[in-house]
């Protein structure tokens, strides 16, 4: 039997979410979800994940920094940044492609056969 896989979302919008584990609620993955930056490198520790929908605001510290930091914790895990701006930060999302580290980006607002088919073919179930 092969193991749960794990995902963290990040998003300072609860019902954001929300939406993720409804989407993903009869998937039969573990998710878990963060309301800060902060609060999801702290889960990436306790919790580590296979894929984490990370939105690209957050309040605190930016998507760019987190992703960073996310890099340095785990440089293998799969990270989709969800916003609807990348075109303004393309120059550092070259940069950080540039650095090794690895992520997609997904246009804000993912329905849920997106954030489905995204969990199926990153996990491949």
């Amino acid at each position: 039997m092969m193991s749960q896989k794990t995902i963290i979302v990040i998003n300072e919008d609860k019902s954001i979410r929300q939406y993720y584990c409804l989407a993903l609620e009869n998937e039969n993955y573990l998710i878990h979800t963060a309301s800060s930056s902060e609060e999801g490198l702290q889960m990436m520790i306790s919790h580590p994940p296979d894929l984490i929908f990370l939105d690209f605001h957050m309040p605190t510290i930016n998507g760019i920094e987190t992703l960073e930091m996310i890099s340095k914790i785990n440089k293998k895990v799969n990270v989709y940044i969800v916003t609807a701006f990348h075109k303004t930060y393309l120059d550092k999302l070259k940069r950080l492609a540039a650095d090794g580290i690895y992520f997609e980006v997904a246009q804000n607002p993912l329905d849920s056969e997106q954030i489905i088919s995204i969990c199926h073919d990153v996990l491949k179930h």
